[in-house]
């Protein structure tokens, strides 16, 4: 059985983790989802197996800092402790395709064309789509 924690800041993981390390279970894992801040977790990686960070993906989803995700990421591999990046916390897609290929599929799929590059690389055009997920 793996017994996992979930933490979202630096408080909640200072004040979870701390319970965690002293338990005598063994196999942890920490979850960081939704990460909402810079979190150092290095203190508390040495009984962990396994650290899960992920953000946000609704349209309310508060932002993800890919800092705060490297810099746990950086805690794992020095700590030799497996690494997992889930939910990105997208709000939007962002795509780009040429004027040859996909412009009236993105268009047909609620995608809107924010630029557009003329001439591109010499005779064809690179159309550049958004849309909210």
């Amino acid at each position: 059985m793996v017994v996992c924690c979930t933490i979202e800041n630096q408080r909640n993981a200072d004040k979870k983790l701390s319970v965690l390390r002293s338990l005598p279970i063994k196999h942890k894992c920490i979850t960081a989802q939704p990460l909402i801040e810079r979190v150092d977790l290095e203190p508390y990686l040495d009984s962990v197996e396994l650290v899960v960070v992920g953000g946000e993906s609704d349209r309310e989803a508060r932002p993800l800092d890919y800092s705060w995700v490297l810099g746990i990421q950086a805690q794992c591999i020095r700590k030799q402790v497996n690494f997992e990046f889930r939910q990105r916390g997208c709000k939007y897609a962002f795509v780009d395709t040429f004027s040859f290929q996909a412009p009236a599929f993105y268009e047909k799929h609620g995608y809107r064309e924010v630029f557009t590059l003329e001439d591109y690389p010499y005779t064809e055009k690179r159309h550049y789509y958004t849309k909210a997920l």
